[in-house]
């Protein structure tokens, strides 16, 4: 099972590469609703984490990374900072880097074909240029300056396209860190000769630098070289440069000439910017398009490609990673596919209150027919004594009786019997809204005409006043 770090919503696997400041690895993405994505996270080391020149040198690096918006650059997609961590992350494209195709082609015996050599850097000056040109939030020229162009910081993807990575040591107005007076960064041997004596950092730096790895890539070995830090130093402000064509029979006159120019000591006769030394290349060598690009960096590292692939695809899918992570995926996906599920199914308070309407529409049929029989009682008019019983018939319901005395007061006249069930009061309450039938049997007889209206009561034994039926 493959250990991992976890830091917010990024889950660190293998190491891709490893620099002096910080380790890049390959990592998984979390999002809602099972989102997963494979970035390449480039996490500082922990022993740095607390010095404040390395940390603003990285997040100038991200500040500036951010700004640069073009298909030759690798994106920074986030930062994150949580508690002892600092991660950069960025997009990870499926290819690798010039530095160890380079080593390939060498362990081959072969030199890099020089429309390739010219479309990689091509496509880099592209991005340097974007670069250059970049501009902050107010829309004022940050001034960029990559300082640090390699074939280390050069990655060539499977799709055939070359982009500019690692903007750590770049050299931009606003940012956070100053490299001090006397110091230089850099790899010595792609640094310009003003970049080595701290004179002043224009764009004409990054275009030396680009000349330095095209005429490695034309040659097949290392321009300026030596046994120490301080001989490869030496090589580039003193060494006479000798023009590729000399090591490379096959190549054009005018490439030799290009790119001798870029690598001329004097930044003032080098090309004004990075567009200019891109069409002069393009017009030395036709560039190789992005398919033959492509071809040529399966056939140097093919296997290693596939061997990552395969990681990618296990990264993207969660697989191998420890329980607890797989856990804490699986809760972030249900959180939002338990939301969705929510708005399409009843929750279970609603399936309750749906379970209980039925109970309630009973007892509510059940008070209906109370106060149906309260009322049509009302409406019955007990006759007087000795007139005899109504001529109507009863109600076919049983549900309401009416029996008449002469001895008891109208109020002891009606009797109820309530509905045996539920359902029952429920079918009544439902029924149409048709005349009762107890209505009926309370409609008058036909009035005697013997019968005397003045007064038009009688008096019952307690005294009180019975209004006779026929002289209402």
């Amino acid at each position: 099972m493959t250990a991992v770090v976890e830091v917010d919503r990024y889950v660190l696997r293998e190491p891709i590469a490893v620099g002096g400041m910080a380790t890049v690895y390959f990592a998984r993405q979390r999002g809602a609703a099972g989102f997963s994505k494979a970035v390449a996270i480039k996490r500082m080391r922990p022993d740095l984490v607390h010095q404040r020149e390395f940390v603003e040198l990285f997040v100038d690096e991200a500040r500036l990374a951010s700004r640069v918006r073009h298909a030759n650059v690798v994106s920074v997609i986030d930062v994150v900072a949580s508690g002892e961590e600092l991660l950069l992350v960025m997009e990870y494209f499926h290819g690798e880097s010039l530095a160890r195709l380079l080593a390939a082609a060498s362990r081959a015996g072969e030199r890099v074909p020089p429309a390739i050599a010219v479309a990689i850097a091509v496509n880099v000056l592209h991005g340097l240029h974007a670069a250059h040109e970049a501009k902050d939030e107010r829309g004022e020229p940050l001034g960029i300056v990559h300082r640090d162009v390699s074939p280390q910081n050069v990655l060539v993807g499977v799709d055939g396209v070359a982009r500019v990575a690692d903007f750590g040591i770049a050299r931009a107005a606003g940012q956070l860190h100053a490299t001090e007076d006397g110091k230089t960064r850099g790899k010595a041997g792609y640094s310009a000769p003003e970049q080595l004596r701290g004179g002043p950092v224009t764009r004409r730096i990054d275009l030396f630098a680009v000349c330095a790895l095209l005429w490695e890539a034309l040659v097949g070995r290392r321009l300026f070289d030596g046994e120490t830090q301080a001989a490869v130093v030496a090589a580039v402000l003193t060494e006479a440069v000798e023009a590729p064509g000399i090591h490379a029979p096959e190549l054009p006159e005018e490439l030799d000439e290009v790119v001798l120019r870029g690598l001329d000591r004097d930044p003032s006769r080098r090309p004004g910017d990075a567009l200019e030394l891109a069409a002069a290349l393009e017009r030395a060598v036709t560039p190789a398009g992005p398919a033959a690009v492509s071809a040529w960096v399966l056939e140097l590292a093919g296997e290693e490609l596939a061997r990552r692939e395969e990681i990618v695809r296990r990264i993207e899918s969660g697989a191998d990673e420890t329980p607890a992570t797989a856990a804490a995926a699986a809760l972030a996906a249900s959180d939002a596919t338990g939301s969705l599920a929510t708005s399409r199914s009843p929750s279970a308070p609603t399936a309750r209150r749906a379970r209980a309407f039925p109970l309630a529409a009973a007892g509510l049929g059940i008070v209906l027919g109370i106060a149906i029989a309260i009322a049509t009682a009302i409406a019955v008019r007990t006759p007087p004594a000795g007139a005899g019983p109504p001529t109507a018939e009863a109600p076919s319901s049983s549900a309401i009786s009416s029996t008449t005395s002469s001895d008891a007061p109208p109020s002891a006249a009606v009797s109820l019997e309530l509905p045996t069930s539920a359902a029952g009061a429920a079918s009544a309450a439902s029924a149409p809204p048709a005349r009762p039938a107890a209505s009926r049997a309370a409609k008058p007889p036909p009035r005697p005409k013997a019968r005397r209206c003045d007064p038009p009561y009688d008096l019952d034994p307690a005294g009180r006043k019975i209004f006779r039926v026929e002289c209402l």
